[in-house]
């Protein structure tokens, strides 16, 4: 950034006359604000550790304790009352490396419970094997939540939490999780969850619909918040949600998937996407959804991380039990999945990407813009790109599957084609050299000037018709889906970005399954998640006869 800043705040001249140097005070003063930004951030974060972490107490009380320290120093006074002697004398050293392993005893969790949080810790991902992703996401995974603003929302992390928030039957449950610096073992934790699906007690007034607050608009909700949950019982109830680890809904609905019955799939789909609207807390990292039967899965909060991590979260956590587990899996599209794909030479699995333009052809008769989403995590903090996935060549090659008059030879050629574009657009997209994250610097900095840019507001205010969105299976070697193949996971998906567009998100799960999670929204007369899907079905049909010999 500084020699950007500098390049514009510097300028000079060669002409006849002589050199001339010109400063760009304005440039200068900008460079000067980010600076200051730079430094209120740092000493913001600062702050939040020093209140969170190190002195998790009023900054009030801070005057308090150092006076009653001074006071003791000052007056000599051993506040140990010779303990400290007593223990040295039987050291051959005073170290406080020795004190903290004396301490082990009483409670592990006390010293190194910090060491165990540091991203260093995990094991990053690596991508072809040896180049690593950046864990940065991973950091608010827990303890985490997504505060409500009138103008912005906001992130907040807590450093730890002793307790998860648990929804059943329209009441909040606070069960505590960690007793003398342990976590709850699994015999502990059944009892807890026993009593609470035991408990008799009605919803207080307001409270089975409380979390609808969090499904619909910001602004309201940032507005009640302030009113009504800043004193209180309200204000004690709601910091018990939003500071908890993460949040446990039991539904009261079993759930199944019946290979007969693929509507069964759909409903699930549903229940985890946005339930009835209102059992689900949206501002938490995640919600772990428990139906009647036992099935589960999550509902996740997508402002504070991408997909991948849920998948990590959802991938370790799986395979530490994967002898007792089982699942009913559906497979309403059968002998296609990630053997196939490789048995007929597709260059990668986003090459599905192109295909997707087809269907959407037959779907509409048209072609739109398509959010394809490329991981940058390659970089520091990196979250995601786009990648403009309906290009002149993936179009041609729709038309031409179209087209009875197309050779298979010639089909495949123009599918070659667009293949080769789509995948430099992706590379370019990971490696830093995307379109969208700069078209948008470009307006959050004609914002801050007051400029207004027609080419930027037509451009960044196409909507995106079809959002689209692959989930990564198998990011560990925890999970062999060889040796356990019905141990899969259907992935997840999305709303629609546009009100008259698709959301489309898919998962390869193992050899021969392909997961698509269609949205779209029920007021648009144009789409149809059903009709789509049965696209999809017929659009795989032929893609498969296209690559058979």
């Amino acid at each position: 950034m500084a020699e950007a800043h500098a390049a514009v705040a510097f300028s000079f001249t060669i002409t006849h006359e002589g050199v001339n140097f010109d400063v760009n005070h304005d440039a200068l003063h900008a460079v000067w604000e980010s600076g200051v930004r730079s430094w209120k951030k740092r000493i913001a974060r600062f702050k939040n550790r020093l209140i969170n972490i190190m002195y998790p107490a009023a900054p009030i009380s801070w005057v308090f304790t150092v006076s009653i320290v001074l006071a003791f120093v000052l007056a000599k006074v051993d506040v140990s009352l010779g303990l400290i002697d007593s223990i040295q004398s039987g050291m051959p050293g005073y170290h406080v490396l020795t004190l903290v392993g004396l301490v082990r005893n009483i409670g592990p969790k006390l010293t190194h419970l910090p060491e165990a949080m540091d991203l260093s810790r995990v094991a990053p991902i690596l991508l072809n094997g040896t180049v690593p992703l950046c864990s940065q996401q991973y950091e608010r995974q827990f303890n985490s939540v997504r505060l409500p603003g009138v103008e912005t929302d906001k992130l907040v992390h807590w450093y730890d939490s002793r307790h998860i928030v648990v929804y059943h039957k329209g009441c909040y449950y606070k069960m505590y999780i960690h007793y003398k610096g342990r976590l709850l073992n699994p015999a502990e934790l059944e009892l807890s969850f026993k009593k609470i699906i035991e408990d008799n007690h009605e919803p207080a007034k307001g409270e089975e619909k409380l979390g609808a607050l969090t499904a619909g608009d910001r602004i309201p909700w940032a507005k009640a918040r302030k009113e009504y949950f800043g004193k209180g019982v309200n204000k004690t109830s709601l910091d018990s949600i939003e500071k908890s680890a993460f949040v446990v809904v039991l539904d009261d609905e079993p759930r199944y998937i019946d290979l007969n019955e693929p509507n069964k799939l759909s409903s699930w789909a549903r229940a985890m996407l946005h339930g009835k609207g209102y059992d689900r807390w949206f501002d938490k990292t995640f919600n772990l959804i428990i139906s009647a039967n036992g099935r589960i899965g999550f509902n996740a909060e997508h402002s504070w991380a991408d997909a991948p991590i849920m998948a990590h979260l959802w991938e370790y956590g799986i395979s530490e039990d994967i002898a007792h587990l089982g699942y009913e899996l559906p497979f309403n599209v059968h002998n296609f999945g990630g053997l196939y794909i490789l048995t007929f030479k597709l260059v990668c699995v986003q090459d599905l990407w192109i295909w997707l333009h087809f269907v959407i052809f037959w779907d509409a008769g048209k072609f739109c813009l398509t959010y394809e989403a490329s991981m940058t995590r390659l970089f520091r903090e990196g979250r995601t790109e786009t990648v403009r996935s309906c290009t002149i060549d993936a179009a041609n090659f729709a038309r031409a599957m179209d087209d009875k008059t197309k050779t298979k030879a010639e089909k495949m050629a123009l599918f070659k084609k667009a293949s080769e574009t789509h995948q430099e657009s992706y590379r370019l997209a990971m490696t830093g050299n995307g379109i969208d994250r700069h078209l948008f610097c470009l307006y959050v900095v004609s914002k801050y000037l007051e400029i207004e840019s027609p080419f930027l507001k037509e451009v960044l205010g196409e909507p995106w018709r079809l959002s689209t969105s692959q989930t990564p299976h198998t990011q560990t070697d925890r999970l062999d889906l060889l040796k356990h193949p019905d141990h899969i996971c259907a992935g997840g998906g999305f709303g629609p970005v546009a009100d008259d567009g698709y959301g489309v998100s898919y998962i390869i799960a193992g050899e021969y399954t392909i997961f698509f999670h269609i949205s779209c929204k029920r007021s648009c007369a144009e789409t149809n998640a059903k009709r789509f899907g049965r696209t999809i079905v017929k659009a795989l049909d032929d893609l498969k006869n296209l690559f058979e010999v």
